[in-house]
């Protein structure tokens, strides 16, 4: 096979999303892991046979997922594009696979095999458009993307930076989570857990009103941002950070490549890449999406270490600059009133 049939068999699936391409070289990215993720386990549980059944006709997948909704008989499956005869042949297909089974009344239903095949099969179609609807986050996401639970992404909004708009996943947040209406002193929030990989002066500014509104905050920061805060002129926000009483911090052993935040139950995981010039996100809502996103902060809690052992060398840090060591005092009296 020649070089350029490859490149031909491959680009679509580059401008899709699930392949990498550099300098002539081909990867799977986090939408292509994710997808082959959901393949394998429609294979396991449908088989081939099923799986090519399903998808290889325009209206197998329908009609027996009209029959999964309720029993129907044969005259009322069909419809102005779906004949008679297409009826008819799907019918047998599906009780030659034990998919459906038809009731005393004469009508069709679904079996618990049925089931499962229209379930799994409708699961790897959601997944497929996901990995293509998101997927400036998945190629960023990378490998982690396998972590995310089946039939969540769909349950999720994209935001992707830009050179316009270089904080476009900092505003959403801000928009998912009403922080304007929190400033205004209209709306408090209870529970903000973070994952925190770059460091943003804009982002800490921000925030600054939840650690003053005493709202309880769980942050981890990874290598890279205590690194940037350790610097003299940033180092007032570490000392603020270690010094909040309503602030339980870690540092992770690690540089990480994406973020995770949760607040009262909205929640964003935004991913970075050398790859790309700016990151993407996403951000939502949904009550099992957030249980997924609160377990991954758990995980990387338990993985990260207490900040005693930084903290001498942080506040070191501050106190070498005299500007910065007022900028401290000032925050230890505003702790101790």
């Amino acid at each position: 096979m020649s070089r350029s049939t490859v490149y031909r068999q491959l680009d679509p699936l580059v401008d899709c999303g699930l392949l990498y391409r550099d300098e002539g070289k081909y990867s799977v990215t986090g939408g292509g892991e994710l997808l082959l993720r959901d393949y394998d386990w429609a294979m396991e549980t449908i088989g081939r046979d099923g799986l090519a059944y399903l998808a290889g006709s325009t209206h197998r997948a329908g009609l027996l997922k009209a029959l999964n909704a309720e029993p129907l008989r044969s005259r009322e499956l069909v419809g102005d594009s779906v004949s008679k005869s297409t009826v008819r042949r799907a019918l047998r297909g599906f009780e030659e696979r034990d998919w459906v089974v038809r009731t005393t009344s004469g009508a069709y239903t679904t079996t618990s095999n049925g089931d499962e095949a229209i379930m799994t099969f409708l699961q790897l179609l959601e997944t497929a458009e996901q990995t293509q609807a998101k997927a400036p986050f998945l190629r960023r996401f990378g490998q982690r993307s396998l972590d995310i639970p089946r039939g969540i992404l769909s349950e999720s909004d994209l935001v992707v930076s830009t050179g316009q708009e270089p904080h476009a996943a900092l505003n959403a947040v801000i928009d998912l989570t009403k922080l304007r209406e929190a400033h205004q002193g209209t709306r408090k929030l209870r529970d903000v857990r973070t994952v925190v990989p770059i460091f943003s002066a804009v982002m800490y500014d921000v925030f600054g009103s939840l650690v003053d509104s005493g709202t309880q905050m769980q942050i981890i920061f990874d290598q890279e941002s205590y690194r940037e805060m350790r610097t003299p002129g940033n180092a007032h926000y570490l000392a603020g950070a270690f010094l909040a009483p309503n602030l339980d911090v870690r540092i992770h052993p690690e540089s990480l490549t994406f973020g995770f935040g949760y607040y009262d139950g909205a929640v964003m995981v935004a991913a970075y890449s050398e790859r790309e010039d700016h990151d993407a996100g996403i951000v939502s809502e949904d009550e099992q999406f957030a249980e997924w996103v609160v377990e991954t902060i758990d995980d990387l809690w338990e993985e990260a270490d207490s900040p005693t052992r930084y903290a001498v060398d942080g506040i070191r840090s501050a106190l070498e600059d005299s500007e910065l060591r007022s900028k401290l005092t000032e925050l230890q009296d505003v702790v101790k009133r």
